[in-house]
């Protein structure tokens, strides 16, 4: 996979401290759990804001895992497996920032507001989504319907089209200044944060009734979308 940092997000690459070691460690991480031929290196290797979010899911799953058990770059593909299904609440955190980071770049390139329920669905699965509703990160959920999720997905489609054509980083509009949601104090130096919910009582997907969460959503901008086709999306881990 012939990328370097240059190709990500330098402000994520920034804020987390990515460094190429790290690039490299999630290469062979990749590798190890899903094969050499897994798409998650394919979404890496667009560069971009969407190889950027791909980047950022693994760095961050990474990092915890390597701190719960050190020689797990050591083990070989079975042992990793059962770690990491033992471990699933570092692949929701790592989700949780992940699709924040998502979000945000769409907000502020496109004008748009999608959410992460529907951007994770598009982008990941059905289980995904269950799996960070159930656990305890706490992050604004609704469950996305058939419209929204096609809405997301041909709204991944054309980060992925800005990747293609050439990306430009922004930071100079107003909607960039209150950040991703990925900085701050927490675990490995300060790289990680809890993901603060941003209404006060929202967590899951069933935290408020769930007619107010579908008309909420309903009411997000409307825009004629193009229809690009999607180039991978990143299976389960099985």
């Amino acid at each position: 996979m012939a990328v370097s940092l240059d190709d990500f997000d330098p402000y994520v690459v920034a804020d987390h401290d990515i460094t190429e070691e790290d690039l490299d460690r999630v290469v062979r991480y990749l590798r190890l759990l899903q094969g050499p031929d897994t798409l998650a290196l394919e979404d890496i290797a667009l560069g971009g804001y969407y190889g950027t979010s791909a980047l950022l899911h693994e760095v961050v799953e990474l990092d915890i895992l390597l701190e719960r058990e050190p020689g797990l770059l050591e083990m070989d593909r079975d042992a990793i497996l059962a770690f990491w299904h033992a471990n699933e609440d570092v692949h929701t955190r790592a989700l949780a920032i992940e699709y924040r980071y998502l979000g945000d770049v769409i907000q502020c390139l496109f004008n748009v507001t999608v959410g992460i329920g529907a951007l994770i669905v598009a982008n990941a699965s059905d289980w995904d989504l269950e799996l960070l509703v159930e656990s305890d990160v706490e992050i604004p959920l609704f469950k996305p319907d058939d419209e929204q999720v096609r809405r997301a997905s041909d709204l991944l489609a054309r980060l992925q089209a800005v990747n293609r054509e050439g990306v430009i980083w922004r930071r100079d509009s107003d909607c960039w200044k209150s950040g991703s949601g990925t900085r701050g104090a927490g675990r490995s130096g300060g790289r990680y944060m809890r993901i603060a919910t941003l209404s006060p009582g929202v967590r899951r997907c069933c935290s408020v009734p769930f007619p107010t969460m579908i008309a909420a959503q309903h009411a997000f901008s409307a825009l004629a979308f193009v229809n690009f086709p999607l180039v991978s999306r990143r299976p389960n881990v099985s």
